[in-house]
């Protein structure tokens, strides 16, 4: 879902496919957004909920969409916050078994 435009092998892409529209690109990432966009879905968080969260955790501004305040997050928040969407995902789906 992530990728680092540099060699780190800490950020990988889900889908190296991803073409340029399909991304979101920030300074040292680029993030697959069909995926994100699928996780939001499931999590049921619109873009200003998304965008809200970012700005209360990161302390970037709303403002535009939320591409935009995605690309004011550094490669580090950025990867914090896909890792944050896809354990909220993951424990929603958890409860669906118990």
């Amino acid at each position: 879902m992530i990728r680092s435009s540099s060699s780190s092998p800490k950020a990988q892409a889900t889908n190296p496919e991803t073409s340029p529209e399909e991304a979101i690109e920030g300074e040292g990432f680029s993030i697959n957004l069909a995926e994100l966009n699928e996780y939001l879905n499931e999590l049921k968080w619109t873009d200003d909920t998304a965008k809200t969260f970012l700005a209360s955790q990161y302390k970037v501004s709303p403002q535009g969409t939320l591409e935009d305040v995605i690309k004011r997050l550094t490669k580090e928040q950025a990867e914090e916050f896909i890792k944050e969407i896809q354990d909220r995902v993951a424990q929603k789906q958890m409860q669906l078994f118990t």
